[in-house]
């Protein structure tokens, strides 16, 4: 009887290997199992499907897996990393793997990747799905290397004869979400050296290019007030921006206002924006 098991075991394995399957275990234990896994990578992914036979005996344990798509399995780092983020989920109800690991230094590779553009949408997709945590645009300042970034922002300005890349730049991506990081965190969130060499190749902290959004015009508008010492008076006189600021803390509550908004609004109202209330 076991020896037939353990036939129809390794049968059922060759078969499902046949149908685009792959056996990624088969190992002696205590009890016999076999186990049928779908990785959440698929959208059409169905539940673990288990199904355990005791044998007294002893026995045979055979895991079977659907493929990864091919956009996991060619890339370099993520075809490596990718079951290690699914076991981190399962274990921690997240894939942000800390930093202090192999696997850890190749999640911080894929969001230097994503910065630069060069992950696919479907592998962009996947990964948020599965709620891997990806840098702001202000992260980008601490994890690249400052000179480096310089001297294509030098080149830049040799090429373009302006020192303002659009944030979406195709050409390089990465120098793009740079620069809009360094801006939003401001010259005094910046190393003192890094400022003092950002001002004289005629950095500018403030883009040319303005948003035309209800948003970013009430916004520089409180700004512009704020800049003049009339911070009391814009809380006080304007009902209309009473009411601006408490439609970001009410989209803030629901999850509907974007990193970049909640950077905005602390920048104007400190970090404790979303418990402000308008002085009387």
């Amino acid at each position: 009887m076991h020896a037939t098991r353990l036939k129809l075991a390794f049968l059922a394995a060759v078969v499902l290997s046949s149908r685009g399957f792959v056996i990624v275990n088969t190992k002696a234990t205590t009890r016999s199992k076999q186990i049928i896994k779908y990785p959440t990578y698929s959208s059409a992914a169905a539940a673990a499907s288990k199904k355990n036979n005791e044998d007294e005996k002893g026995s045979s344990s055979v895991v079977v897996e659907s493929p990864a798509p091919v956009f996991v399995t060619s890339h370099p780092v993520l075809s490596q990393v990718y079951p290690a983020l699914l076991d981190h989920k399962d274990t921690y109800g997240h894939p942000n793997i800390p930093l202090g690991s192999k696997e850890g230094k190749q999640c911080e590779t894929l969001r230097r990747l994503h910065i630069q553009g060069k992950l696919s949408l479907e592998q962009v997709e996947l990964l948020t799905n599965l709620g891997f945590r990806w840098h702001s645009l202000e992260d980008v300042y601490e994890t690249c290397e400052f000179d480096k970034l310089f001297d294509r922002l030098v080149d830049y300005r040799k090429a373009e004869g302006n020192i303002s890349p659009p944030k979406k730049y195709p050409a390089d991506p990465e120098l793009g979400a740079w620069v809009t990081g360094i801006r939003r965190l401001g010259r005094d969130k910046v190393l003192p050296a890094h400022a003092e060499r950002l001002n004289a190749i005629g950095f500018e902290w403030t883009s040319p290019r303005q948003c035309g959004s209800a948003f970013m015009e009430q916004y520089r508008q409180i700004q512009s007030r704020i800049a003049e010492g009339e911070k009391e008076s814009v809380w006080t006189a304007s009902s209309k921006v009473q009411r601006w600021i408490k439609a970001q803390q009410e989209a803030c509550t629901k999850g509907a206002l974007s990193e970049t908004r909640k950077h905005y609004m602390e920048t104007i109202l400190g970090e404790n924006w979303k418990e402000w209330k308008p002085l009387e």
